[in-house]
């Protein structure tokens, strides 16, 4: 049995090349031929112990990635206003648990094909049917349903094989379109920043004739060619050629495009594209999974914010603790210093969102914009006066109404803050406590209306109760 055996060719067979070689009647090519085959079979009977070793390592070292992406999401919700880069992040997300799918079931189908062979070794008669204890019957059935130990690796081992070249495929794909993504916004910064005054959108439909619009031609060209053969000539091939050979360079198609043509010219070509698009399908799905499927026992707890619940992200005292650190999802909300207040003021601290920059413009008006262009920009850039600060600081809380038990609060004093742990940017404001009934009391902020309500019960315990 010599079924993808890890060993190296024999010293006959490297004797028979040499001697090939040598040998007056032998072409050149048909050694070359030869060598090359032999080259190969030694590489593709190796290969294995690589692919495990890779794919372990990478398997293991994936688990702390999705953790990472979850942080960097937080990050983007509280600091950037589009959707792409978070879109950029839950996509990466998706692709981590999916990688660490592929490679931890590699991982798994090559150890059981080697055992596989391990035990095809030691038995190398394999199944010997007329020795079970079975009827005529019973034996004749199992023949056909039941695979020898040979069989049954040789289909491991090229599922094993598959997976992992469509897993690198997949990640270079991914590599191709960062790197184009990154080039993009390297040249549209550069060019904001030698072009102020020219709007951004102007140079993102110049990068999309630069980069993409090349891309989508030669797709189009090649479909028509495809119908309408006649049409190739050796102009048209001087023309297309460094066209080609350009979209190669800015996708980085030299590296992936050996894989794709290769299953594309082996594979089905439904075949290849199903299995594509389940598996974009899967990375768009799993970072949102636990929004879609949960279970829970608990049919009787209400999981909905309300004045008759006490969230634990409204508190900095309940917020979770891991080392120095607070979990930065929980920044997206208001807060308060505890759910039972002693002190004479209620400190009130207002998450800014960059997702709110287009509505605080509209409260503030065509006057001022903001202290310096959205993105990317350089610190000497920013410009701040008291009276744009006073202009930022009424944009910023005009967004949010604050209420006490049944009193609108319309006379606050608010501070540009600072989270301590994470830097989160927002409002800060004091409420004082004095003439506050001591016991239960509820503060409401709303954000744009009633868009969004936040509902904060607490206790107030008055401080000559406390020195009692």
């Amino acid at each position: 049995m010599n079924l993808n055996k890890p060993e190296l060719p024999s010293d006959a067979a490297l004797t028979h090349v040499s001697t090939q070689e040598t040998s007056p009647q032998a072409s050149p090519d048909s050694s070359a031929n030869q060598a090359e085959s032999i080259a190969q079979e030694t590489l593709s009977s190796r290969n294995w112990e690589l692919e495990l070793l890779i794919s372990g390592a990478v398997f293991f070292s994936l688990f702390q990635l999705p953790g990472l992406i979850q942080v960097a999401m937080e990050n983007a919700i509280l600091q950037t206003s589009g959707n792409l880069i978070l879109i950029a992040l839950s996509f990466a997300k998706g692709m981590s648990y999916l990688l660490i799918f592929n490679l931890g079931g590699h991982f798994l189908l090559r150890g059981y094909w080697v055992g596989l062979l391990g035990l095809a070794s030691v038995f190398p008669q394999e199944i010997i049917w007329e020795k079970l204890p079975y009827s005529k019957l019973f034996n004749d059935v199992y023949r056909t349903k039941i695979r020898s130990l040979t069989a049954t690796a040789k289909s491991v081992d090229d599922i094993c094989r598959m997976i992992f070249g469509f897993t690198f495929l997949i990640l270079l794909l991914i590599l191709g379109s960062s790197f184009l993504y990154g080039i993009s916004g390297i040249f549209i910064f550069s060019l904001n920043f030698i072009f102020p005054q020219i709007p951004t959108i102007i140079w993102n439909i110049c990068f999309f004739c630069i980069a993409l619009l090349p891309l989508l031609l030669i797709g189009a060209i090649n479909s028509i060619l495809l119908r309408k053969p006649h049409l190739d000539s050796p102009r048209l091939r001087r023309l297309l050629s460094p066209v080609i050979h350009y979209t190669l360079i800015i996708s980085l198609g030299r590296l992936y495009n050996s894989l794709m043509f290769t299953l594309r010219s082996n594979v089905a070509r439904g075949k290849i594209y199903t299995v594509l698009y389940v598996f974009v399908a899967c990375v768009m799905i799993a970072p949102s999974a636990e929004l879609f499927f949960g279970y829970s026992r608990h049919i009787f707890f209400s999981q909905n914010d309300s004045s008759l619940s006490i969230e634990a992200a409204y508190y900095e005292n309940f917020r979770q603790q891991q080392g120095n650190t607070i979990d930065r999802l929980l920044l997206r909300f208001p807060s308060i210093q505890s759910d039972i207040v002693s002190d004479p003021y209620i400190r009130l601290f207002l998450p800014y969102r960059a997702t709110d920059n287009d509505s605080i413009k509209a409260g503030i008006g065509q006057g001022f914009q903001g202290f310096h262009k959205e993105g990317l920009y350089l610190p000497n850039s920013v410009e701040t006066t008291d009276s744009t600060r006073q202009l930022a600081l009424k944009g910023l809380s005009g967004i949010y109404t604050v209420s006490l038990n049944d009193s609108l609060l319309t006379s606050l004093d608010y501070f540009f803050h600072k989270h301590p742990q994470t830097s989160i940017p927002g409002l800060l404001t004091y409420i004082p406590t004095n003439g506050l009934r001591p016991g239960k009391n509820l503060l409401t902020v709303r954000k744009f209306g009633k868009k969004s309500e936040y509902f904060i019960p607490f206790y107030f315990v008055p401080t000559e109760r406390v020195a009692k």
